[in-house]
């Protein structure tokens, strides 16, 4: 869990008990878009709960709260393609 108490999808999709009922990820993130209780940062891919995520936070050897903040990178190849298009 990062600083601003967000998860990454992904390794929540990896869970067994997700993975049984979402066994692609796309589905995963759509679902997670129409939450009532998860916040979704779609650009990043990563989920929090809407409210009370604060009191999750654990801290860390530096005498702050979580790890730093996940980002997703642009694929190379996307990138690759984009500039030669």
């Amino acid at each position: 869990m990062d600083v601003d108490g967000f998860v990454p999808l992904a390794f929540v999709g990896s869970f067994q008990a997700v993975y049984s009922v979402h066994q692609d990820y796309e589905s995963l993130l759509e679902t997670m878009k129409h939450s009532e209780t998860i916040e979704l940062d779609e650009q990043n891919e990563k989920i929090r709960l809407r409210e009370g995520w604060q009191k999750w936070v654990w801290p860390n050897a530096e005498g702050g709260y979580g790890v730093p903040r996940y980002i997703k990178l642009a694929d190379k190849d996307a990138t690759a393609d984009e500039a030669t298009a």
